[in-house]
């Protein structure tokens, strides 16, 4: 089969179900008839620019145009299910001039920032994300302060 074909299954199997390592992922796609080793999977997860998410029990690939949408749920219950999992995984959020510095537990703030960019809030131009400190960088005349929704929904506030 090809390597289009492969992708595309591995696409919609990332939006319609909760695969969290690449293991599942070869099991998914042998049941669907190809014949992949993990190490074929490493190479087109990085090809495709997939992304892990939190989830309440963890974390789960992501096809990267889909956004939070990706998996199963969608619209608000969707967006609940992540807050709970950004509640899980900030430990801290401090607040600096025009920028906010969350910790998170360590290797889990790349998913995190993912997560936060996906949500759109309003007065946050974007996030870095390390290891375990992710910044998030507040637009230009908005205050620490006023990025309330932010510290809300990470329940630091």
């Amino acid at each position: 089969m090809s390597v289009a074909r492969r992708h595309r299954a591995i696409g919609d199997l990332l939006r319609t179900q909760e695969i969290g390592s690449q293991v599942e992922l070869v099991d998914a796609l042998e049941g669907l008839g190809f014949r992949v080793t993990q190490g074929t999977v490493s190479r087109d997860l990085r090809r495709l620019g997939v992304i892990k998410v939190p989830t309440a029990g963890g974390s789960r690939y992501a096809m990267p145009d889909s956004g939070l949408d990706a998996g199963p749920g969608s619209g608000e219950a969707e967006q609940r299910r992540l807050v709970e999992s950004l509640r899980q995984s900030v430990w801290s959020v401090a607040e600096g001039s025009r920028i906010l510095v969350l910790r998170t537990a360590p290797g889990h703030a790349n998913a995190v920032a993912v997560a936060i960019d996906g949500l759109s809030v309003e007065g946050i131009a974007g996030t870095v994300a390390g290891d375990d400190t992710i910044l998030v960088v507040l637009r230009k005349g908005v205050a620490p302060a006023q990025a309330e929704r932010v510290l809300e929904l990470l329940g630091s506030r």
